[in-house]
């Protein structure tokens, strides 16, 4: 084989073996080289023992960061181990069940499609889950959604992906019954097995080399992951400082479906704007209850979860990075990125919305297809390919990204109309696989259709396959609410529960605060956020920045910076531009440095290649740094908040609602309403509480009447105690707005009128929250 390779003509280089007939896009017959039987079978030989060691590599490197991640994870808490081991059970049953639910349509809309199992099976994950929680939400609405119903959905998936993979099974053997014997077969005949077994010698030595360099530099990623998988074992709360301890999720991404659950359907929330906007992974974290019985006892899963979202997400994006180190640097800057780990470990849904934007982007990749790949007839093998996008991929591309649009209302602006500009540019400079009139299955082919008439239709298949996939939160917000985007539009649609006045609190709440014009507002959060963020790390734009250059010759490294370039004028343009909103475009700045790391024919491209892929792996290591400087920081607040370690909080988290003072300081059929404090998790009494857009009926009651007249109201309401988060009132006040008369000297002469304090915490400037009894009708006598 050796000789062989040294005798080529100058002409016919090693590159030009090396490379299959389907490569050359577009150039002539004659510029396709010609090889001769023997030639075939060294070639074959050649790539069959190159993939091997390709997949050698592969499995060290997975062995060496997995071993990294177990070891992290268990020198940070062996507990920590053993609870994400054992409560990520019922997660992964959850993400199996997803795939098989996906599998079928997945693999119906990319029938007769050159695209990597791996990205097949991504995108069953992601159409599956847009499946569980459509089916979660028409259960909930018609009240019959209950554990026996979440057992069923679950128990469906699985045996949908099990036929699935039976029905593959049985198809692979029918074709291999029916074709020929397997190249790699046939080519080791022709070769000198002396020669083979040298060079399967040399590949195996070079292979371990290289997966142990690829190994190293998993490592900092892996331990990334595993502070990540650490927290999420963490009750709801514990992690970060910077999310207010994960206030949100305390406040809707978690509160919302517990109400579902206690109340046994899935209904409008008056006092809860937030439970109106998409739920694309809040009714899976509600399904994850039903399977637990309980929203405490599934809170930890809940996280898991999200946190195996973002597992997932690093898987898409290795797959559809280059083999080689573009794979290793796409991976290391994907899992290593601060923000990635920090809302990986809460119970949100930014990495579910990343893992569904890649996969969506990754459909929209440009194949080879002829009449070979693409329904070749009467046996003839056509040599002649062309660059071509399906339009069925870009359906399934579509319908991923509308999932992706329900985890968040963001997204349709991050997400849905980038990748519907990259569905269209993708389509003008391909040919497009129209599926086929006829019927039954594969396309037709690439037809010649006009560039203006590829990007329209590229352009409604994206938009509509969207709009079905986004759907069922338009049509619940206008049954619930009569406006499709609850709470935004309100000048067009109205809203229950909602007035122009709340809307106004709204979009003033939502700009981006500071001194001076808007314009320069926003060009320091632009810096402060995003440049020069540790969250995102400095190195990672030094690496993108590298990677661009390197590979912008790449149609997709220019398509895939559109999209990040939108985002970020989105993000910075329409939102008050809080870091974690760019989560998901991590997604294409992973795979243009993928892209810039991987190998290039020319050694300057190599070169160029490998600065690429070492600035990822010098980023991932810094990075890394700020993630333990994090956790650093989260542990020393814990000690001297409550004197307590993180560690002692692991799997503990009825032990917190135990300790919640509004749970310690009233008697179990107490009937409770808060004021200003919404993130009532923990409380396991009867409550009523209001998000601060939101309007308090009793509160508005009270506006202009008696203390006496206020106190009586609660009488009526049976409401037997009132609690006032007199330190969140004053955030709130500060940032989103809350009436100015309702201060605590209010509250003493409410006390005056038949309110008794019971427990209050200490403050800066006074009490940080008190707790009141209502009286039956003597009130407590006022205090000096």
């Amino acid at each position: 084989m050796a000789s062989l390779i040294v005798n080529l003509p100058r002409s016919a280089s090693l590159w030009s073996v090396a490379t299959s007939p389907a490569e050359f896009v577009g150039a002539p017959d004659a510029a396709i080289p010609l090889r001769s039987p023997l030639m075939n079978d060294a070639h074959e030989a050649l790539r069959h023992g190159n993939s091997l060691a390709r997949f050698q590599a592969g499995l060290v490197a997975l062995a060496i960061a997995g071993t990294a991640f177990i070891a992290a994870l268990a020198w940070l808490s062996p507990l920590a181990l053993l609870v994400a081991v054992t409560e990520g059970l019922l997660p992964g049953l959850l993400l199996l069940s997803a795939a098989g639910w996906g599998a079928w349509p997945a693999r119906t809309l990319l029938c007769g499609c050159a695209v990597s199992p791996a990205l097949c099976v991504m995108a069953a994950v992601v159409v599956g889950c847009g499946i569980l929680a459509t089916s979660a939400l028409v259960l909930g609405v018609s009240a019959l959604l209950s554990p026996s119903a979440a057992w069923v959905l679950v128990a469906g998936g699985i045996v949908l992906g099990a036929a699935a993979l039976v029905s593959r099974r049985n198809r692979h053997n029918r074709d291999n019954s029916s074709g020929s014997a397997p190249i790699s077969r046939r080519s080791s005949a022709g070769c000198d097995t002396r020669t083979t077994s040298r060079a399967g010698a040399t590949l195996r030595g070079s292979a371990m080399c290289d997966g142990t360099m690829r190994g190293a530099a998993l490592i900092a990623p892996a331990l990334c992951l595993a502070v990540m998988f650490y927290a999420a074992t963490t009750p709801p709360g514990t992690f970060w400082i910077g999310e207010g301890n994960g206030y949100d999720v305390l406040e809707y991404h978690l509160q919302a479906p517990r109400e579902y659950l206690d109340a046994g359907r899935i209904h409008f929330l008056p006092h809860n704007v937030y439970a109106q906007f998409p739920q694309q992974v809040e009714l899976l974290y509600l399904l994850l209850m039903h399977l637990h019985g309980g929203s405490l006892e599934a809170a930890i899963p809940c996280q898991l979860l999200h946190a195996l979202f973002g597992v997932l997400a690093v898987c898409a994006v290795a797959a559809l990075a280059p083999t080689g180190w573009g794979r290793i640097a796409a991976a290391c800057i994907t899992a290593s990125v601060p923000w990635f780990s920090y809302v990986g470990a809460l119970a949100y849904n930014e990495l579910a919305g990343l893992l569904f934007a890649v996969v969506a982007v990754g459909l929209l990749q440009r194949e080879r297809c002829g009449a070979a790949s693409v329904g070749a007839s009467d046996g003839v093998e056509a040599q002649s390919t062309a660059a071509c996008v399906g339009l069925r991929q870009i359906m399934l591309s579509g319908l991923c990204a509308g999932v992706a649009a329900g985890c968040k209302y963001t997204l349709l602006a991050l997400v849905v109309v980038p990748l519907m500009v990259l569905a269209a540019a993708m389509a003008g400079r391909s040919h497009l696989a129209i599926p086929a009139a006829g019927g039954a299955g594969g396309i037709s082919g690439p037809r010649p259709v006009g560039v203006m008439r590829r990007r329209a239709l590229a352009t409604v298949a994206f938009a509509i396959a969207a709009v079905v996939a986004f759907s069922p939160w338009l049509v619940r917000n206008v049954a619930f609410t009569g406006n499709p985007v609850y709470p935004f539009a309100y000048e067009w649609f109205g809203g229950a529960g909602w007035s122009a006045e709340q809307a106004a609190q709204w979009a003033a709440g939502h700009r981006p605060k500071g001194d001076g014009s808007e314009i320069a507002i926003r060009a320091g959060l632009l810096w402060r956020e995003l440049a020069a963020s540790p969250m995102f790390g400095v190195l990672t734009w030094v690496a993108l920045l590298l990677a661009a250059v390197s590979a912008w010759s790449c149609v997709r490294v220019r398509l895939l910076t559109a999209w990040l370039l939108i985002g970020v004028a989105t993000w910075a343009a329409l939102t008050h531009m809080p870091g974690r909103f760019l989560v998901v475009l991590i997604g294409p700045v992973a795979l243009i440095i993928g892209r810039g790391a991987a190998s290039l024919p020319k050694r300057s491209g190599r070169a160029l290649a490998a600065i690429v892929a070492g600035a990822a792996a010098v980023a991932a290591v810094f990075n890394a740094s700020t993630v333990l400087g994090l956790l650093r920081a989260q542990e020393q607040f814990w000690e001297q908040r409550a004197g307590l370690r993180v560690a002692d909080l692991i799997d503990r988290t009825a032990l917190r609602a135990q300790m919640h003072p509004v749970n310690t300081g009233t008697p179990p059929d107490a009937r409770i309403r808060t004021i200003g404090d919404a993130a009532v998790f923990y409380v396991r009494r009867p409550l009523h509480y209001t998000v601060v857009f939101n309007r308090d009926p009793w509160i508005e009651f009270a506006r202009g009447r008696s203390a006496a007249e206020a106190v009586s109201r609660l009488r009526a309401e049976r409401i037997t105690h009132v609690v006032f988060s007199w330190s969140e009132i004053s955030r709130l006040r500060s940032t989103y707005g809350f009436d100015e008369w309702v201060t605590p000297e209010w509250s003493r002469e409410l006390r005056a009128a038949g309110l008794r304090r019971i427990a209050a915490q200490p403050g800066a400037a006074g009490p940080a929250w008190e707790l009141f009894e209502v009286t039956s009708d003597t009130p407590e006598p006022p205090s000096p």
